[in-house]
């Protein structure tokens, strides 16, 4: 049975197809056209604050050096194009929630587990649709998880005393999470969405034009086939571009996550040696007893990697809490004060984690007479960006903190709610806000695939052993 995720009106597209947009990669300059001298100028438009998928295209097209010329160049009924199509996918993704309100609020107390997996799923296709659409249509995206998330809560109530119907609801709960949540993040629910503003010829120039974060997770998403396919056409664009004069600031990062497979170092004895100690559920690597001198130098690092794992959860759960769930625990100045303080506790413990890290990677890689090839900090590993991401939501989430100190005489905090009468203080708290829950989305998310991946890969790899 193929699995599957979605599109916006519900139909069911095979994964396989869906990476078929990233097969057959074109080069976009092989058809690179005259530029258009009577197109404006589109570093001078006013871009919109927050732009629809097709409003950011453009925006990421203007002046970009890894599109082709004439499409660096973005004429005004380009502009109100992407403009008109962007609202009407903003109405469509609000009507679409509003119905699934309504078809939440109808249901009654004689429901049965078909009749709300078909709702939960309306719910997840309108999810990636919104985020596909981008812009405002986020909103509806979040409003659309909430709805979710009620579901989900009055489905367990609701057949609390029917194990096999738990049991259905948990499993479509997960495949959800392994299939359509990979999925949420802005640039491959555009590329994956129908009607996409991203042409298949622009789809590495799109990919490239991301941070360096994003690119290595969107790569992880990707076939081994794929992968190397974009991996050869990006860095193709990207040395063309930079030997024409382009200087992308962030060239060495996206290059390492273009590459960040990391590369072998042991013998497939080796390595079938870690993978048979490897516990799936608990993610620890409980080895054998060692047979040859590699494996004992795996079987050291091993053991000293979980190590630090334990100590160092050990030492957060002694911190107290550095997050809160509701605004309301805001209420009172001190405890976000400790809030705070704890995030600062938080962030300086990962922080002797990753240097600890890499410290005993560049100890056994040196072991392993592989050093000279792993010089970089966390190279070759998920953590390496892990650590940026965090290091991003630790600190927007510390601005959060520190702008609700300095003005929480002027708050009101009520029914889950922060009430300021100041315009200009409520504008800022909002950006605060979306910008700590976008930082929050992009590390949890970053979390759960590569999770995912890992667990994925090596029972793969278990199951290959054991088939021998």
């Amino acid at each position: 049975m193929k699995q599957d995720f979605r599109d916006k009106y519900g139909a069911t597209i095979p994964v396989d197809l869906a990476y078929k947009i990233f097969e057959g990669i074109e080069d976009p300059f092989s058809k690179e056209l005259p530029l258009d001298t009577n197109v404006a100028m589109c570093s001078d438009f006013e871009w919109s604050d927050n732009p629809g998928a097709y409003e950011a295209h453009l925006v990421r097209r203007c002046n970009n050096p890894y599109f082709p010329a004439h499409l660096q160049a973005v004429s005004e009924e380009e502009l109100l194009e992407a403009r008109a199509i962007d609202n009407n996918d903003y109405l469509l993704a609000e009507e679409q929630l509003a119905q699934l309100v309504k078809s939440f609020e109808a249901l009654d107390s004689f429901i049965t587990v078909e009749e709300t997996n078909k709702l939960r799923e309306r719910i997840d296709d309108l999810i990636l649709f919104s985020i596909g659409v981008g812009g405002r249509a986020n909103q509806t995206a979040k409003a659309a998880d909430l709805v979710r998330e009620a579901l989900i809560a009055a489905m367990h109530k609701a057949f609390s005393n029917d194990q096999n119907a738990l049991e259905t609801i948990e499993k479509a709960d997960e495949l959800h999470k392994q299939l359509v949540r990979k999925y949420y993040i802005p640039v491959m629910a555009q590329i994956l969405r129908e009607r996409s503003p991203i042409r298949k010829e622009d789809v590495v120039a799109t990919i490239l034009s991301e941070d360096p974060e994003t690119i290595a997770i969107v790569m992880s998403l990707l076939t081994e086939d794929i992968q190397q396919q974009v991996q050869q056409a990006a860095v193709e664009m990207m040395e063309k571009a930079r030997n024409q004069g382009y200087v992308d600031n962030y060239f060495e990062e996206k290059l390492s996550a273009l590459v960040a497979v990391a590369e072998t170092i042991v013998s497939k004895q080796d390595a079938e040696y870690i993978v048979k100690g490897f516990d799936v559920d608990t993610g620890e690597v409980k080895p054998d007893i060692p047979q040859n001198e590699t494996q004992s130098i795996l079987s050291n690092m091993m053991k000293e990697y979980n190590q630090l794992n334990m100590d160092t959860s050990d030492k957060i759960s002694n911190i107290g809490a550095f997050e809160f769930a509701t605004f309301t625990e805001l209420k009172n100045k001190e405890d976000v004060l400790q809030l705070k303080n704890n995030l600062r506790k938080y962030i300086d413990i990962r922080k002797i984690y990753y240097d600890s890290t890499d410290n005993l990677l560049k100890k056994y890689r040196g072991k392993l007479n592989y050093a000279s090839k792993q010089d970089e900090r966390l190279s070759g590993t998920a953590l390496q960006f892990m650590e940026k991401l965090e290091e991003k939501y630790v600190s927007d989430l510390s601005e959060f903190y520190e702008f609700i100190l300095n003005h929480h005489e002027k708050m009101n905090f009520a029914e889950d709610q922060i009430y300021i009468e100041d315009q200009s203080l409520v504008d800022n708290l909002n950006t605060l806000w979306e910008k700590t829950s976008k930082s929050a989305t992009e590390l949890t998310s970053a979390q759960e695939i590569g999770s995912k991946i890992i667990r994925e890969s090596v029972k793969d790899w278990q199951n290959e052993i054991n088939a021998k």
